[in-house]
């Protein structure tokens, strides 16, 4: 039995590891696809089992069902796989990033600390789409496969909109086996937002514990900074998170049921180091920066001490978001979502937030030529099933469903009454 679609809960390490290497040729007809994808493994053994397991799915395609096709030259391309087992093979630097991007493994593994999820690595220095390609692929790729690339020529996003994407974006997408309730499901991508906003805020306060050359924690910057949080960054449920009022990264997740299992595939983009068009991490770190050390000091100098070493490493990011994903993933299926609500209503934007909504009502007429009226609602949290929950003056609570015609979740959302004491099975 086979299901698959995107996740519509809103309608919706092991330290000083070696890093060895596959190169992996992409032979393709189309325009913009990718030339080569890297493999790299954790370990030589793992490495071995990936190249084995590879080797007997047969070849990967491009442009296949995550991609939609036009025309001839759009349809989907067989990869030709080219194993290259000795390390000296990744020794040209140069050679390396033109074809495998500028993610750098080693750095990657080394703080790397999971049983499966990214410990096969696949990176590119443009790729049309990696969500695309794990998806094309998802029975033939081994469980907790993650993929990188430099740039996305078709990212995807929700409601099946594409972007390109700039330069100083990390991106990926890995694909895990997961043993858990359908109930439950929806609640994936709630953690993988979660563990990357926890990732984020870790790695920031790390530099700048950096920068202030502290010691001991209770010492120095941890006197004004929150160590949970340092940056404004909060999650905008269901699956954006901002700085402020601008956006800062989105997840989008797919899955499919085979053989009592969801294949759960997590694409990620977050802006790291490109200021456009919105904001980045090193860019609310810098500032942070200057509100700390006060503002009879000169930007200039401030930017002159935030030195490159100081700079946030995509690789230590995202193995710190694998890190603290996987164990998530796997509580979630035992224990549901309950153990995690404490830590997401701390990183979201919504608790109290007053909502309004517009319902058919006889009498009045709306800007539309409907006839409606508008309800105002306060945001308490989660439904057991993954939606929003909310009170209205009355006390009245409600799920908040979106109308699947607005592309902001929070416009056109229709209340549905339920039982505030009700188990859902996300719970």
């Amino acid at each position: 039995m086979l299901r698959s679609g995107i996740f519509r809960s809103a309608g919706v390490i092991y330290a000083a590891r070696s890093a060895y290497q596959v190169r992996t040729a992409i032979s393709s007809t189309r325009v913009g696809a990718m030339d080569q994808i890297c493999v790299f493994g954790a370990t030589p053994r793992e490495l071995q089992q990936s190249k084995e397991h590879l080797k007997q799915a047969g070849p990967l395609t491009t442009g296949g069902s995550g991609s939609k096709t036009t025309s001839a030259s759009d349809r989907p391309s067989t990869c030709t796989l080219t194993f290259y087992h000795d390390a000296e093979d990744s020794s040209d630097v140069d050679s390396r990033n033109i074809t495998c991007g500028s993610f750098v493994p080693p750095r990657y593994f080394s703080t790397l600390e999971t049983s499966t999820l990214g410990r096969t690595l696949f990176t590119a220095a443009t790729a049309a789409s990696t969500q695309a390609v794990i998806q094309d692929n998802i029975s033939k790729l081994p469980t907790g496969v993650l993929f990188v690339a430099d740039k996305q020529l078709v990212g995807k996003g929700r409601g099946g909109n594409t972007w390109e994407s700039p330069a100083g974006c990390l991106m990926f997408s890995t694909a895990y086996r997961l043993e858990i309730s359908g109930q439950r499901l929806p609640f994936v991508q709630y953690l993988v937002t979660l563990a990357v906003v926890q990732a984020v805020q870790a790695q920031a306060y790390k530099l700048l514990e950096q920068y202030f050359k502290l010691a001991p924690p209770e010492t120095g910057i941890s006197k004004s900074v929150s160590r949970r949080s340092p940056l404004n960054i909060k999650i905008k449920w269901p699956n954006d998170i901002y700085a402020g009022r601008l956006k800062l990264g989105g997840i989008l997740c797919h899955s499919s049921f085979r053989n009592g299992q969801f294949n759960v595939i997590m694409g990620v983009g977050v802006n790291v180091s490109n200021r456009t068009p919105t904001t980045c991490i090193e860019e609310l770190i810098e500032k942070k920066i200057s509100e700390l050390v006060g503002e009879e000091q000169e930007e200039g100098a401030v930017k002159k001490n935030y030195s490159e070493n100081s700079k946030i490493s995509v690789e230590a990011l995202l193995a710190e978001v694998m890190t603290r994903l996987e164990p998530m993933l796997h509580q979630l299926a035992v224990d549901g979502f309950k153990p995690f609500e404490s830590d997401y209503y701390e990183a979201w934007l919504h608790s109290g937030q007053r909502v309004s909504l517009e319902e058919p009502v006889e009498g009045g007429i709306g800007g539309d030529g409907k006839q409606v009226k508008t309800v105002g609602v306060t945001v308490r949290g989660l439904s057991p099933h993954g939606y929003l929950m909310a009170e209205d003056d009355a006390g009245e609570v409600y799920e908040l469903h979106p109308d699947g015609n607005s592309f902001d979740f929070f416009k056109g959302l229709v209340r549905k009454k339920i039982n505030p004491n009700s188990s859902g099975g996300g719970y």
